[in-house]
């Protein structure tokens, strides 16, 4: 079924963002949070693999 996987696909992208952009913000207030930029090193390669994974073919 494309249409579930593709729904499917859609949910863990926008989970990995949640992620990306709540592991910043825990570590505001974390005395041990390592550099700032960390997470977004780990998770925008992550995303964007996902991201290339699930495009739409060309339509040619």
């Amino acid at each position: 079924m494309p249409g579930l996987r593709s729904r499917a696909a859609a949910v863990a992208l926008v989970a990995l963002v949640v992620m990306l952009f709540a592991t910043p913000l825990r570590g505001l207030w974390a005395r041990d949070a390592g550099p700032w930029w960390l997470p977004f090193a780990v998770w925008a390669p992550i995303i964007g693999a996902m991201a290339w994974l699930v495009r739409e073919p060309d339509a040619r």
